[in-house]
Order: structure tokens, then sequence, then C-alpha cells
């Protein structure tokens, strides 16, 4: 086995080519469709792990593959031992666990006939799609001893019928005026996406995300974030929102107390997203978001001619509306 992509034993396929770094900045596979080839080539990993990962990686080498069926049963037994791991562990053992289940998820995905493919039964991760089928996400988060958070995501889209692109984006936990900016891949705020839109106006999609962030003990935050996507580079952010004075933003960020939720959804029947309009206790309060929460009443996002429009003060009809996919199990997000 000397030599050889662990990755890719693991998974029991052939290795991928044309792997490296995304323009944006964060890991990126890129292949094409290809024969399947009835044993594996040598390789060397192209994606960069660190050494006591790579020693972990040796341990599932004593197993081998007959089948590509035994390799996908492997590889979902070795997402639950990780998110057991993730869930139990001390935050060094998370964060190994963690690294192995993006490194795996990331190589097993880099094959094109794996693009539609969902992992069944495994909970606590998020498995998105936008309607066209053009993105998929898986999302994951791990609790740190000090209840801090840390947001994993994989994204994996179709430059052409014929390819796939992975992109993994990067948790820098930064999140300083983002709401002005594009976001790359490699450094990215970090937070669990719930839903993916996709709208069209002249011939061009808009994909649009929903997401979560526990910010801290204090306050939760959620966001509408856009996904741009030029041939295998992915960025987020895009000036298709303005703020109430009227001024462009490249995404919306809501925050309020810990001890609240917020309801932040995409009605498929009025074709809004509706969500809690957000107001503090008292207006002394103003600015001081531990103190904010819903006040009973709507507001909305209309897509007209590319961009998002606010609305405030609408009715919702849909009052069930939640936060969470119709798969999602208990626990996979705070909220």
């Amino acid at each position: 086995m000397e030599g050889k992509n662990q990755i890719d034993d693991i998974l029991g396929v052939p290795p991928m080519k044309n792997r490296g770094q995304s323009s944006s900045g964060g890991y990126i596979f890129f292949a094409q469709k290809q024969k399947r080839m009835p044993l594996p080539f040598l390789t060397h990993a192209v994606f960069q792990i660190p050494t006591f990962i790579k020693l972990t990686f040796f341990l599932f080498l004593l197993f081998p593959f007959s089948s590509f069926s035994q390799a996908d049963t492997t590889l979902r037994n070795s997402i639950l031992q990780k998110f057991e791991t993730m869930r139990t562990g001390q935050d060094s053992e998370k964060m190994v666990a963690s690294a192995i289940l993006e490194a795996l998820l990331s190589d097993y995905y880099s094959d094109p006939t794996r693009f539609e493919k969902e992992l069944d039964s495994v909970p606590f991760l998020g498995q998105l799609s936008s309607w066209d089928g053009v993105i998929r996400m898986l999302c994951w988060n791990l609790v740190l001893e000090n209840g801090n958070y840390q947001y994993h995501c994989i994204m994996r889209h179709k430059p052409t019928k014929e390819t796939v692109a992975v992109t993994v984006f990067q948790d820098n936990s930064d999140w300083e005026r983002i709401d002005r900016k594009p976001i790359r891949s490699n450094d990215w705020y970090g937070a669990l996406y719930y839903k993916i839109l996709a709208n069209r106006y002249r011939g061009k999609t808009y994909y649009t995300i929903l997401g979560w962030d526990g910010k801290d003990n204090i306050t939760n935050r959620k966001m509408v974030d856009v996904i741009n996507i030029q041939g295998k580079s992915v960025t987020l952010g895009s000036s298709m929102f303005k703020s109430e004075k009227g001024l462009p933003l490249h995404r919306l960020i809501y925050e309020y107390a810990n001890d609240v939720s917020m309801a932040l959804n995409y009605d498929e029947k009025e074709k809004l997203i509706i969500m809690d309009h957000l107001s503090p206790e008292d207006s002394r309060f103003e600015g001081q978001f531990q103190f904010y929460a819903p006040n009973f009443s709507y507001d909305a996002l209309k897509f007209e001619k590319g961009e998002w429009i606010f609305e405030r003060d609408v009715f919702a009809k849909n009052r069930g509306l939640n936060n969470l996919p119709d798969n999602a199990r208990p626990g996979d997000f705070k909220d």
C-alpha cells in the first residue's frame, strides 16, 4: 500500500484528478467523469492532512473492500463513529474526528457518479440541495468545551455536466463587517445552513442560503446569504440586499437573545422568505441584541428582478414556519 492515497483506500475507489486549491482560496476537488477501473491506481494524497490524522487513516487500511457498496457501508459507519467522537470526546479529539470526516466526504464526493447520492441514516449531518440539483451541501458543527461552536461546510456543484467541483469552507469565525463584503471559502464566517433557494431572472439562477450561528451564551444569529459560482470557484455574498436605509448589503444578519427562537424560512406558497420581526424588550435596550426577541409581527423578502426586496409587517399565513428541513432530527440545530 506504500504511496497509495489513504482516503481512496478507505473509499475503495480510483483517485480523482485535478485536486488542489480553488481560486477562492479553499480546498477544491475537481474531477471529470471517468471509466471505473477494477483496481485503484497508486498515487499520493493531494488533500493536505496533518500527519497525526494520516496515522489514524492507516487503521482503516486493515479492512479491504470487494465492492463499492461495501465501501459506502464502511464510510457510513466511519461517519457515525466520527460524530460520536465529536459529541463525546475532548476538544482535540473532536477536531481530529471532524478533520478526518471533512477529508473523507470531500474525496467521496469528488467522484462525479456520486454527485446526487445522499448518505442514509446519518444524524447530525445536514444534507441540502437546490431544487434544480446544481448545488448540494453537507453541514455540521462542533460544540467545544468552552461552549463555542466550530462549523464545517462542504459544497459540491457541477461546472459542466461531466465534472464536479467540491469546495471546503474553512471557519475563521470572523463576523466583522461581513454584511458589507464578499466572502471566500478560506475566510468563511462559519454557520449551519438549513435551506438553499434557487430563483431565476433573465436566464441567470440566483442561489440563496439561510443559516444559523450559535454566537455565544448570550445571543444567536441567523443570516440570508448568496452563493456565487464562476466555473469551479465559489464565493458568498452579493449586493442583492438593501438595509432599511437603502444601503447595499452583501448578506442580511439577524441577532437575537439566546433564550428565544427566530423563525426565518421560505414559504413555498407565498414565494417569500418570511421572518419574525425582532425588537428589544424596551426601547432603552436598542442595539443590545441580548434583549431582542420576536414581537409577533412578520417581515419578508420578495425576489424581484435579481434582488431581494424587503417588506415590513406582512401577515405570515403559515404560522408553523420552523427553522429546520423536513428530515431534520432533534439536536441537528440548536434553535
